[in-house]
């Protein structure tokens, strides 16, 4: 099938839906084009005209009388969950809106009402961040050149009508999609096979997800997998991670950036620097004496630019950065779009088993969803010993506990390592900010990270595969999960 029917049918996919995407991405591109002068220009009138339309029509706003963004405070989480109703837009289009929840990973899930021009932009950052070259001088990679999702959704949840939209999504893209909540040699032998027949352009997948699959592959002594690029996403790339991924793959690492309360904030480009989207969310820091600048090192700070049935002003995300100034000198890759300097993003630790197979940490938000915990951790000791410990809001009683640890060892650990479970008045800082970068761990393996200070390949090897069948790549999608589409 070609690329103009290939668009064809996937523009007439979302416009079914009221979700111009392909629209927005032209759109974007043609603002990719401008002079950084025109560029600046263009981001301004669209915060001006955010800024107006919230105070003019969100009671959470309007009743502060603000007009400038000068005149807003730091708007956080907890401000979201108590003043959800407020925040949402009096004269939005609600057809279609739809409420997106983040993981949980510091405590409490965050709710966030989404609207048809939110999406649109979502998916529209994403696919323009998805095709930017992966080196320099080469062609744009291709919307419709396929791409391998090595991806930490869970296993578990299947069926419906969303099943099949994205089945169909997959099939118009040339997605495939590696569920990678559990990994062993045998998953990843497959995956490779299958990634290896499919030859897609671009292979994605959590940090942790590519890592671990990298390691498997290596032990396997299977060959590097040949891409135009591949994007880790979802967690913070460190350096030996990087390493790792990069002797599986012949593609240069290009990451992207982004959150499940607010899409895409930055992406890559063929230089390997960072590239704010500012057209959509526009940045500040929150430095550490508390102010807020436009440029420093600090929390980032984001005002949503198309987001109209819940607009996010000064949102603070709790992750750390530096961005230069937005007038700084631009890119050799010759787009308008400011520079990110550096990121300290989410960490998330895999739990870990004896026989070298793994099991992404989202399983613990999982396994506490909807349940009234104010923060919690995950703590592996031993191989066969970990700690669960949870600071609860007066509502969570010791059967909450309880059923999470029964659903922790029932659909993911199955007895293979003893979990203690203990309600806490508060969680020790050096195990949910060991980094002291403020960004909290849901799940932290010391066990792994002694084993990592004396190995170089930072985990048991992997066992041979009993069997390298090729195993289904129609995942379903968990709501602890950022989705690959």
């Amino acid at each position: 099938m070609s690329a103009l029917l290939r668009e064809s049918l996937l523009q007439n996919y979302y416009n079914s839906r009221g979700v111009p995407a392909l629209a927005r991405l032209r759109e974007l591109e043609g603002l990719a084009r401008l002079s950084p002068h025109e560029y600046r220009a263009a981001v301004q009138q669209r915060l001006g005209a955010a800024l107006e339309y919230a105070a003019r029509t969100v009671p959470f706003f309007s009743q502060q009388g603000r007009r400038t963004l000068e005149d807003y405070p730091v708007l956080s989480k907890q401000q979201i969950h108590l003043n959800f109703h407020q925040m949402q837009s009096s004269a939005a289009d609600r057809r279609g809106s739809g409420v997106v929840s983040t993981s949980g990973s510091s405590g409490q899930a965050l709710r966030v009402l989404h609207d048809r021009e939110e999406q649109a932009w979502r998916l529209a950052t994403g696919w323009y961040g998805e095709c930017m070259p992966g080196r320099p001088g080469e062609a744009p990679i291709g919307l419709f050149d396929g791409t391998g999702y090595l991806w930490g959704a869970s296993d578990l949840r299947s069926g419906g009508i969303h099943e099949i939209r994205k089945k169909l999504r997959y099939w118009l893209r040339r997605e495939a999609v590696y569920p990678c909540y559990m990994l062993s040699s045998e998953k990843s032998a497959a995956y490779h096979a299958d990634i290896l027949l499919r030859q897609p352009a671009r292979v994605m997948g959590y940090v942790n997800n590519l890592r671990s699959f990298a390691q498997f592959c290596r032990a396997l002594d299977l060959p590097p997998l040949p891409a135009r690029k591949v994007i880790p996403t979802a967690e913070q790339l460190d350096p030996f991670s990087a390493e790792q991924i990069q002797q599986a793959f012949d593609a240069p690492l290009r990451q992207r950036y982004g959150g499940r309360e607010c899409g895409g904030i930055a992406a890559q480009c063929e230089q390997g620097n960072w590239h704010l989207f500012t057209c959509n969310l526009y940045p500040e820091v929150l430095l550490d004496d508390g102010s807020i600048a436009p440029h420093g090192s600090g929390q980032l700070l984001l005002t949503s630019l198309n987001k109209r049935l819940m607009p996010l002003i000064r949102y603070n995300i709790e992750d750390r950065v530096v961005l230069p100034p937005l007038d700084g000198p631009p890119c050799a890759c010759g787009r308008p779009f400011p520079r990110l300097e550096s990121l300290d993003g989410r960490v998330v630790d895999y739990i870990r088993f004896a026989d070298g197979s793994t099991l992404h940490g989202l399983c613990v938000a999982e396994a506490l969803r909807a349940m009234p915990k104010r923060e919690f951790i995950f703590v592996q000791d031993e191989v066969d010993r970990a700690r669960l410990l949870v600071v609860p809001f007066e509502e969570f009683e010791e059967s909450h506990l309880q059923l999470a640890l029964e659903r922790l060892q029932n659909n993911w650990i199955g007895g293979r390592i003893q979990i203690e479970g203990h309600i806490v008045p508060e969680l020790p800082l050096q195990l949910v900010d060991p980094f002291g970068n403020g960004k909290r761990l849901q799940c932290l393996n010391l066990w792994w990270r002694r084993q990592a200070r004396g190995s170089a390949e930072a985990a048991p090897p992997p066992q041979p595969p009993a069997q390298a069948g090729l195993t289904s790549t129609a995942p379903s999608q968990a709501s602890c999960s950022d989705s690959p589409a």
